[in-house]
């Protein structure tokens, strides 16, 4: 990312806690208590006008040319689908000023509107889902009620009925982190890329630090809704402390949103599979190995069961001896479930994989030597086959096909290791500018194996 980009997520945050700030405010005048409005709508307008000119022309040098800013912010409003719902959005919140000052309640639709458009744009305009697009507009709206409304409540909570006050948002955030959480659940499945893209791409990565702080901020709010919001008389000297940590973590959360939405769905990109191991279900084609891992689970979940009894009867917490032990007799049959794994495990061929990639393919493998050690057709018995003291695998062998794509791609260029540490099949090491060199050999392998035409190929789409 470079100090362009950089600069406009830095600006969308802001941006966006703004559009935020000035919905919520909006909102929770009109249901949850009264206070000094233009207290929060004056700075928030006046942010919104600042930082949405700054975000427009650095969006517009970002995608048409840096070196000619103007040129570039017209071209966008004239020609791009950013540009037209900046425009609408500009005149909504327009709008929205303009009948905040005569009819505050009136003003939440237009205010509504031009938050919600902000899920219009993004990863939801590259996608062309419907239905991803309605979830981020629901998402960004409950994000308003709730986070737009912490600084209002705390101005609210200052009049003669606080603790009215907190009931009345406290409904209204417990309906918001609902609406939350499932929309963030619709929006993970289509663009996390399952949980290899979540913990193998940066997108994946980050969804799960915006999680964490998510789960912090209910926590927070859980404490406020459940502990501090009973205890309030006219004095709301502790609940109104404990919002500003609550708004704290907000912010970062808004943080990690405006950076989420600059990275490629991890939907999109290849992961870096993270750990020496994966899980894998190919034990369970074993009967006795089966049963093995059967007893294990039944074990694990004996072993869960007492630490629950132990946590919730004060009399029985020594049952956490025995599930202590249960789990730890468990834990090595579960090992099974694990196997290596290669880095590049869950990437997908991006070749077409017709006839003329596996052509292609053909040529690659004559051309980079692989006739030399696994011969012309992949059975084992090149040349150099017979002076080799671990021989070359038959690449005609139906085991073959129970490797993924990514597990072929990684030993095709970086070679496969001997037990003594040596290289038994040096790598192509090719860049990776040249990767689809590397796909069309697979290609030829999986057209020249026997069992290519009925046995699925393991490309792991997710």
């Amino acid at each position: 990312m470079n100090l362009l980009e950089t600069a406009l997520v830095a600006v969308r945050w802001l941006l966006l806690a703004a559009e935020l700030q000035v919905f919520g405010a909006l909102l929770c005048h009109a249901l949850v208590g009264k206070f000094a409005l233009w207290r929060v709508l004056r700075p928030g307008f006046f942010a919104l006008g600042g930082l949405g000119l700054v975000w427009l022309v650095l969006q517009a040098m970002v995608i048409d040319d840096p070196a000619t800013p103007l040129a570039s912010v017209i071209l966008v409003l004239q020609l791009s689908w950013v540009g037209h719902v900046a425009l609408l959005r500009l005149a909504f919140w327009l709008l929205c000023l303009v009948m905040a000052r005569r009819r505050p309640g009136w003003a939440v639709a237009p205010a509504g509107i031009a938050l919600g458009l902000h899920g219009a744009v993004g990863h939801a305009e590259a996608t062309d889902d419907p239905g991803l697009t309605a979830a981020m507009i629901v998402h960004v709206l409950a994000a308003g009620a709730w986070l737009g409304g912490l600084v209002p409540l705390r101005l609210a909570l200052r009049g003669p009925d606080p603790r009215r006050v907190a009931e009345r948002f406290a409904h209204l955030g417990t309906v918001c982190v609902a609406v939350i959480g499932v929309t963030a659940i619709v929006q993970s499945a289509a663009l996390a890329g399952g949980f290899p893209g979540l913990v193998g791409t940066s997108y994946g990565q980050m969804l799960l630090l915006k999680l964490t702080l998510f789960l912090a901020l209910m926590a927070l709010a859980a404490q406020n809704r459940f502990v501090l919001t009973p205890r309030l008389t006219l004095d709301s000297t502790a609940l109104s402390r404990s919002l500003i940590f609550e708004m704290a973590m907000a912010v970062l959360l808004l943080g990690a949103a405006a950076l989420l939405s600059s990275l490629a769905p991890g939907a999109h990109v290849q992961p870096d599979w993270p750990f020496p191991l994966r899980p894998s279900l190919s034990v369970l084609e074993d009967e006795d190995l089966r049963a093995e891992v059967a007893r294990s689970l039944l074990m694990l979940a004996g072993g869960f069961a007492l630490f629950v009894v132990a946590t919730f009867h004060r009399l029985l917490r020594l049952a956490v001896v025995p599930g202590v032990v249960l789990v730890v007799l468990a834990r090595p049959s579960l090992a099974l479930l694990l196997v290596p794994a290669e880095p590049t495990y869950y990437w997908q061929s991006q070749s077409a994989g017709d006839d003329a990639s596996v052509a292609l393919g053909r040529m690659a493998y004559a051309g980079h030597g692989c006739v030399a050690c696994h011969g012309p057709e992949g059975k084992g018995d090149g040349p150099l086959a017979a002076s080799l003291a671990d021989p070359p695998e038959d690449l005609t062998a139906p085991h073959l096909l129970d490797h993924s794509d990514g597990e072929l791609y990684w030993w095709i260029n970086h070679g496969v290791d001997a037990p003594d540490g040596t290289k038994a099949m040096p790598g192509l090491n090719l860049p990776p500018d040249r990767a689809m060199v590397i796909w069309n050999i697979i290609d030829f392998l999986h057209d020249n194996n026997p069992a290519g035409q009925t046995v699925p190929r393991m490309t792991h789409h997710h």
